[in-house]
């Protein structure tokens, strides 16, 4: 007897080729990507000025919450079967530093759950500076002083989130 070690898998085929950048709350998706959840698959077409702004937390259905000076996320990235894009909040963390998020052995958020019926494409991790102005996802400029962030496409949920192919 074979048992199908894949049901119910939920995955992305091939990069969304996310980008969020500059004077902006839009993000765009350079190539067409499928997926599938609970084992069935989809489809999902270039996407182009998707507005974060119109956007809850995926997981609590609120606005999400705002990163102060020296705080850290991790933001996934999802898609449901009818091709809706939706975002969930990871906790935020306090970060000592302005670079702490990118180095190897400094404390990165933990991810958010994914909420029954999604499954990510990619995840964002955002970092503010000691003399950041509070940051929030779907309202503050990609752009905004003191703010790093890095955007990561994945085909499954990583153990944790990583800044660069490296870590």
């Amino acid at each position: 007897m074979r048992t199908n070690q894949a049901a119910g898998l939920d995955m992305v085929f091939g990069p969304a080729g996310i980008t969020a950048a500059g004077a902006d709350v839009l993000y765009d998706t350079s190539t067409a990507f499928n997926y599938c959840i609970n084992g069935k698959a989809y489809a999902k077409s270039t996407i182009s000025s998707g507005n974060t702004a119109a956007l809850t937390d995926a997981n609590t259905g609120l606005g999400f919450v705002a990163l102060a000076a020296d705080e850290a996320c991790a933001f996934l990235w999802l898609i449901n079967a009818g091709g809706d894009v939706a975002v969930a909040q990871g906790p935020v963390v306090a970060i000592d530093g302005d670079t702490d998020l990118f180095k190897d052995d400094g404390g990165r958020p933990e991810f958010p759950a994914v909420p029954d019926g999604y499954v990510p494409f990619a995840y964002s991790l955002h970092q503010t500076s000691g003399a950041s102005s509070a940051w929030t996802f779907g309202t503050s400029l990609w752009n905004a002083a003191g703010l790093t962030d890095v955007l990561v496409d994945i085909s499954v949920l990583p153990d944790r989130p990583q800044a660069d192919a490296r870590s």
